[in-house]
């Protein structure tokens, strides 16, 4: 049975939860054996030991400090989220608004997802006065 539009938001706010808190349990838990995962900048990991061992590597260099789930579609076995990130890396903070296409197996587990990002700091370029 399919999962439901609400238990598909609840897996992928415990996805988000498990970065939050820095437990792998919990983000493990919502990922199909199969997960493929694409970063909006390029890496992509394929298996829950990928998965595992970039969780383990982030977190001995960053902490994500605020990751909310602004807004959500639906479509077949698709669901898209809209979120804003926020991070300390390797002593920097920063932040960045993003979505993410995620599809999920036959059992409400999330088999794949594509991040893709924009830059929190919008500009209105042709705004009298700001055109150059």
């Amino acid at each position: 049975m399919e999962a439901s539009h609400q238990q598909r938001e609840d897996c992928i706010r415990q996805y988000m939860q498990g970065w939050l808190t820095q437990n792998e349990e919990l983000l493990l838990a919502t990922l199909s054996q199969q997960i493929h995962i694409i970063e909006s900048y390029g890496p992509e990991y394929i298996g829950l030991a990928e998965v595992q061992q970039w969780f383990r590597t982030w977190h001995t260099r960053g902490q994500v400090l605020r990751w909310d789930a602004l807004g959500f579609l639906h479509q077949g076995d698709e669901t898209v989220v809209k979120w804003h990130f926020v991070c300390r890396y390797e002593g920097n903070t920063s932040g960045f608004d993003g979505l993410s296409l995620v599809r999920f197996d036959a059992s409400g587990r999330i088999l794949a997802m594509e991040e893709y990002q924009s830059k929190t700091e919008h500009h209105r370029p042709y705004v009298q006065g700001a055109a150059q």
